[in-house]
């Protein structure tokens, strides 16, 4: 147990170090290497670099917003997400049932979350970078054209939550299902096993009955042979 529990840590620890590593490198790199605005297109028509700076959430959402109550607002939301989200988290790494696919989600999302939080407690900003370019260019009146201008802590977060996703909704079901199909198996199992010694038990008991009255016909047998032989004399 304790063994598993030193893995687990080191897994955890592992994963959550080289996401928070992999967002803060990647923010540095384009902080020095490109002005503010600035723009690079990586792979033409799918990939761009955008740097611009974020006081807001995940994805740039109110990132226009940079007074210091919105700042404030964030950084409490913030934490009061991470503290809801380490809670369940430790809560997760002491069960033993827990997947490692489970804990590698959570590591994954602790780490994106503290990644940008780390950058709002030390600069007040995020620094976001990563622009995709979309297919459809339009939706109604609406031009889309690419995502929204992200960071690699917020890739973390999104890749975090699908994995989530589907762990609930496709990986926990089946596992529901197959220790279910499991149980049931196991318990017809015990029930013929049951079963088979309650024949095995009646047959037995049946041939007890047997064996008792074959004696007893035997001792007849024998009383009568020398009731016979006594009246022959």
């Amino acid at each position: 147990m304790k063994n598993e529990l030193i893995r687990r840590l080191i897994l955890v620890l592992l994963i959550i170090f080289l996401t928070i590593f992999i967002d803060q490198i990647s923010k540095y790199l384009v902080s020095h290497n490109m002005d503010l605005y600035s723009f690079k297109s990586i792979i033409p028509g799918v990939l761009n670099f955008r740097y611009i700076t974020n006081y807001g959430f995940l994805l740039g959402i109110g990132s226009n917003l940079n007074d210091g109550r919105t700042f404030n607002g964030v950084v409490i939301i913030t934490i009061f997400a991470l503290f809801i989200l380490l809670g369940y988290f430790i809560y997760l790494f002491f069960q033993k049932t827990t997947s490692n696919f489970l804990l590698v989600t959570f590591s994954i999302l602790i780490g994106g979350a503290w990644g940008n939080f780390l950058d709002r407690l030390i600069k007040g900003k995020v620094v976001d970078f990563l622009e995709f370019v979309l297919p459809i260019k339009r939706i109604g009146r609406f031009y889309i054209g690419s995502t929204p201008i992200f960071n690699m802590a917020d890739f973390f977060v999104t890749v975090g939550i699908i994995m989530l996703l589907i762990y609930y909704f496709i990986i926990e079901p089946k596992e529901h299902n197959r220790k279910k199909a499991e149980e049931i198996a196991s318990e017809r199992s015990q029930n013929e096993f049951s079963s088979n010694n309650d024949i095995s038990q009646n047959m037995t008991e049946e041939r007890l009955d047997l064996d008792k009255n074959e004696n007893l016909n035997e001792d007849i047998n024998e009383n009568s042979n020398e009731i016979n032989k006594t009246d022959c004399k």
